[in-house]
């Protein structure tokens, strides 16, 4: 464990010093400030999903980023309005703003939009879970990190009751634990990249991995008194996300 430390010291330090200012402080102070919202409205949760189905599935993160920052899904999703949402049709959806939104990849994205939407219009209980999970707000202690994943197994098998689509998959829903400000990563390829070359595991998929990687950064974290949003963001500049390298200087990968 210690030998795998302080390979992630390692790349800490090298970031570091080739870190792009006030790009990269920047994004480590949004991390740092990051704390679960007190309530979330059908609206404010729709818009997280959007931005997380978005990302997922291996797409471009600087071209999604480039899509938001434009608000193209705030015009075409209503400012996210549920109700008008849970009417849309994902095929109309597509024929009109395809264009515009291929970085996401795959036109089913849209119709699990549509769905979620239309799950929230009927199961209330979705926005109550998401809002309060099982889950302590921050990490303090082993215990706490014990507690996080109970609660995790408990709030992914109630939205998987629910029929949830996408956010009862792992990665997906500890991302949106991670935005949402709770102590965790998001497993994705960059980071399972990085997870697999220091040997925190052997294989970069797979729940089991994606768990024990993420368990391992939250003892590391609890160790080192660092939150893991920050250590998630040294992992992805390290695995060459594609919007996160824009926070290095280009010599950090050679």
């Amino acid at each position: 464990m210690q030998i795998i430390e302080s390979k992630i010291d390692d790349i800490i330090k090298k970031v570091n010093q080739f870190k792009v200012i006030p790009n990269f402080t920047v994004e480590y102070r949004e991390r740092t400030k990051r704390k679960p919202p007190k309530t979330l409205s059908e609206a404010d949760l729709l818009k997280i999903f959007v931005r997380l189905i978005a990302f997922s599935q291996q797409a471009q993160s600087a071209l999604v980023k480039k899509i938001i920052k434009e608000k193209i899904f705030d015009k075409i999703f209503e400012n996210y309005s549920v109700d008008k949402v849970a009417k849309m049709n994902p095929c109309d959806i597509a024929e009109k703003y395809w264009e515009k939104i291929t970085a996401i990849r795959q036109r089913t994205k849209l119709f699990q939009i549509v769905m979620f939407a239309r799950l929230l219009k009927k199961n209330k209980t979705v926005l109550s879970l998401l809002t309060n999970p099982p889950i302590p707000k921050s990490i303090k202690s082993h215990k706490d990190i014990e507690l996080f994943w109970i609660g995790f197994k408990e709030l992914q098998t109630k939205l998987k009751e629910a029929k949830a689509p996408f956010l009862r998959e792992t990665t997906t829903l500890l991302h949106f634990l991670l935005e949402s400000g709770y102590d965790c990563i998001k497993p994705d390829s960059a980071v399972m990249k990085t997870s697999l070359k220091i040997g925190i595991v052997e294989k970069t998929s797979g729940d089991k991995n994606y768990v024990n990687t993420v368990k391992f950064i939250q003892e590391y974290c609890l160790k080192k008194n660092i939150r893991p949003a920050i250590v998630d963001l040294y992992m992805i500049i390290d695995g060459a996300q594609t919007e996160a390298a824009l926070l290095v200087q280009k010599q950090f990968y050679k």
